[in-house]
């Protein structure tokens, strides 16, 4: 007894509300279920319909009339219902394999990209990149740049991580400060584009370390 307690204390109350609606629903099934055998018992021992409309001692009992009434409707309801809640479901279920997919779409992109970052390499110092062998003259802020995206996790540098890497008025939302942006982008796809990489922005304004498609 003291086991299953504790077992039940484990139930959160995420899980609990998952649960509620199934039981609920199997709960209104099981009621219309058991509604319908009760009708179906009652009225066994009523005569067919075609003798009960010929005969002329015909009474029929308003109160399984509204029963059936009732059931028909209750009935109709879940079965709209449950319509409802299965299309809601089905999309609910495509969402989360989309949702999926796309994950695993980003997972197997950051597993190439890891990997093919490994024959690449920036010397800061003396400004040169060099992959897979193949090394190439660089401009020191590119240099500082590409070296800053590698090392990142995510390979993804914010405009605030821009201006600690250079200076605090690198980019600050002047016409200047864009056409810094611009050309040293430019640079970089001009250094990169004999390597399977690539900078981009995201929907954020960030710049992020992309493999070629």
């Amino acid at each position: 007894m003291v086991n299953t307690f504790q077992v039940m204390k484990r139930i959160n109350k995420t899980d609990l509300r998952l649960i509620y609606p199934s039981v609920l629903w199997g709960a209104l099934w099981l009621c219309e279920a058991s509604g319908f055998v009760f009708m179906l018992s009652e009225w066994r021992g009523y005569p067919q319909w075609h003798d009960l409309m010929s005969t002329e001692t015909f009474r029929a009992d308003a109160l399984h009339f509204k029963f059936l009434y009732a059931f028909c409707i209750s009935a109709s309801v879940l079965l709209v219902v449950t319509a409802v809640v299965f299309r809601h479901s089905l999309l609910r279920s495509l969402e989360l394999l989309k949702l999926a997919d796309e994950e695993r779409s980003i997972d197997a992109m950051r597993e190439a990209l890891s990997s093919a970052l490994a024959s690449f390499s920036v010397n800061t110092s003396d400004g040169y990149m060099s992959y897979d062998g193949c090394t190439v003259k660089v401009p020191p802020r590119v240099a500082v740049f590409l070296d800053a995206l590698v090392l990142k996790e995510d390979h993804t540098l914010s405009l605030e991580e821009l201006n600690g890497l250079f200076h605090a008025r690198f980019y600050d939302g002047t016409e200047s400060s864009h056409s810094r942006i611009r050309n040293m982008k430019c640079t970089v796809h001009k250094t990169l584009q004999d390597t399977p990489f690539d900078v981009v922005r995201d929907a954020f304004g960030n710049f992020r370390l992309v493999l070629k498609r």
